[in-house]
C-alpha cells in the first residue's frame, strides 16, 4: 500500500547493504533515503512513509534508533534488522528480518 515515490528512511551503518537496499526500494518506485548514524538520523527532514532500522549502530546503545524512530515518527510503521536477534527482543521487537539476508 506505499504510495509511488513514497519515502522510505533506511537506518543502516552497513554501506553495502544501505546500497543494496537503497537500489531494491527504488526499482519498486519507493524513494530511499538513509542515514548512517544516530547524527545522520536527527537530520532527516522529510517524514518518510517507512522505516528500515538496523538495532546497532557505531555512535549509539543497542536500540536507540528504533526508539527515536519511535518517538520523532510514532505513527510511521518500523521495520527492524539486526543480527542479534534475542537482543532485538529485549527491545520489544517482535518481528524482525534476521541479517545477514538470504
Amino acid at each position: 500500500a506505499a504510495p509511488r515515490d513514497g519515502a522510505v528512511l533506511l537506518v543502516e551503518d552497513d554501506v553495502a547493504l544501505a546500497d543494496n537496499l537503497c537500489e531494491a526500494l527504488a526499482e519498486r518506485g519507493l524513494t530511499p533515503m538513509t542515514a548512517a548514524d544516530l547524527a545522520e538520523l536527527g537530520k532527516v527532514s522529510a517524514r518518510p512513509f517507512a522505516v528500515l532500522v538496523d538495532l546497532k549502530l557505531p555512535d549509539a546503545p543497542f536500540g536507540e534508533a528504533l526508539h527515536r524512530v519511535h518517538e520523532r515518527w510514532p505513527e510511521v510503521p518500523a521495520l527492524v534488522m539486526t543480527a542479534f536477534g534475542d537482543e532485538a527482543k529485549a527491545t520489544g521487537a517482535r518481528e524482525f528480518f534476521h541479517k545477514p539476508f538470504d
